[in-house]
């Protein structure tokens, strides 16, 4: 097992797709700094704009979503998560962590290895989870950054850990899906579908999202973390069975992957 990681380790050591991965946070995390900016600017009043709107946008201006703070801004951090940075990105991850034997031509080499196949397939989630462990810190840090810039009102520390924590949140619940992204991918013929599979997965959030059963669903669950400006999505607390959920997504989903690289004699 532990050969099979350090292979999957070293395979990455060489290779630039995860600079490439970090500078795409950078450019996802500018634009939501850009947003930051929008929402300071006197001459732009969103709270009234959304307020005119009514419905669930005047009720997520009463809570705050559209003002000028660090309370608001940093709700971005799980927003883009779940919305932008974790639905395309981490897919991605996924089909490059998963897919570059194939591209490479060096996938009867993996297969032929003496070492089971399902360690190879274990391997490979690991190195996703370390990859968007780190993606996640560095999106947070860049775009915390890019909000203290602005100085805006309401600092405290209190707020940057829960965050923090949230976007972790986030990122296992979106992480859990991955190995059913993989799974289903493995069943096709594309080389790299997972990012479009991802998409369409989370997409399928959006008739759920505001339904009283959106803590049962997983992809919509990122999102009711701490709330969502952008449809607007009130935060509702996940429970245990909402978690007991993503672990049975993640547990079934890997143990599918791990089927099929145990059955099969082409990864795709």
């Amino acid at each position: 097992m532990m050969r099979a990681i350090r292979a999957e380790f070293l395979k990455l050591k060489g290779s630039k797709v995860p600079l490439w991965t970090a500078l795409a946070v950078v450019a996802y995390a500018s634009i939501a700094v850009a947003g930051g900016l929008a929402q300071r600017s006197p001459d732009f009043d969103m709270a009234a704009s959304m307020t005119s709107a009514g419905g669930a946008w005047a009720e997520a201006v009463e809570l705050g979503y559209y003002e000028f703070g660090w309370e608001s801004l940093l709700r971005q951090n799980v927003q883009g998560l779940a919305g932008g940075v974790g639905i395309l990105l981490f897919g991605f991850v996924a089909a490059y962590v998963f897919g570059r034997e194939r591209k490479e031509g060096t996938d009867a080499t993996l297969l032929t290895a003496p070492v089971e196949r399902r360690y190879f397939a274990v391997a490979k989630l690991v190195i996703v989870a370390a990859w968007v462990l780190a993606l996640t810190v560095f999106w947070f840090c860049v775009q915390t950054i890019g909000f203290a810039a602005m100085q805006p009102p309401g600092f405290s520390w209190s707020l940057i850990w829960r965050s923090l924590g949230q976007s972790l949140q986030g990122a296992v619940i979106l992480y859990a899906m991955l190995p059913i992204v993989r799974f289903v991918a493995l069943l096709g013929k594309p080389r790299y579908p997972q990012p479009m599979i991802a998409t369409a997965m989370l997409s399928s959030a959006g008739p759920v999202v505001s339904s009283e059963s959106a803590h049962l669903y997983p992809p919509t669950m990122p999102v009711l973390i701490d709330g969502a400006a952008w449809m607007p999505v009130v935060h509702n607390e996940l429970t245990a069975v909402s978690w007991a959920i993503v672990a049975g997504v993640f547990i079934a989903g890997s143990a599918a992957v791990m089927w099929r690289f145990a059955h099969t004699a082409d990864v795709r």
